[in-house]
């Protein structure tokens, strides 16, 4: 949720995400985002007879497909995008580093998704490119 705020107040994700509650000073709109559909497609799957097991393997797979993207997009972000108080050479060494690390983490859990989830290797991997293409429009040029 606070991930899609920062996104938001950067003018990568939808401006309504980035407003803050005015009692709690909490992104409400950004944590309801990201945790209404998760619980709403729990839900559904339950009414459709899943068991919680299944239920906690799939979520658990794209919980760290979700990790993987997030780092992978901001290490992303900032090979393109100059950060300030960083040199380009050191921002340029971190993030690609934590790009390698990440692809290399997705590569390994990679092997294990193709014995049997393969829908959601591919939502993954559709994820990270509409990521990447969002940065690249929404961010320019470095």
């Amino acid at each position: 949720g606070r991930l899609g705020y920062v996104l938001a107040q950067g003018r990568i994700l939808p401006a309504p995400l980035a407003v803050v509650d005015g009692r709690f000073q909490t992104p409400a709109n950004a944590l309801s985002a990201c945790a209404l559909p998760a619980l709403l497609l729990g839900v559904g799957l339950l009414q459709a007879g899943c068991t919680p097991q299944q239920l906690y393997g799939q979520f658990g797979g794209a919980a760290v497909l979700a990790f993987l993207l997030v780092y992978g997009l901001v290490a992303l972000a900032a090979l393109i995008r100059p950060l300030p108080g960083m040199e380009t050479a050191r921002r340029r060494l971190v993030s690609g580093l934590c790009l390698a690390v990440c692809a290399a983490v997705l590569f390994s859990y990679c092997q294990t998704l193709l014995q049997g989830q393969q829908e959601l290797l591919l939502s993954a991997l559709a994820i990270l490119a509409a990521g990447a293409w969002l940065v690249q429009g929404r961010m320019g040029p470095a």
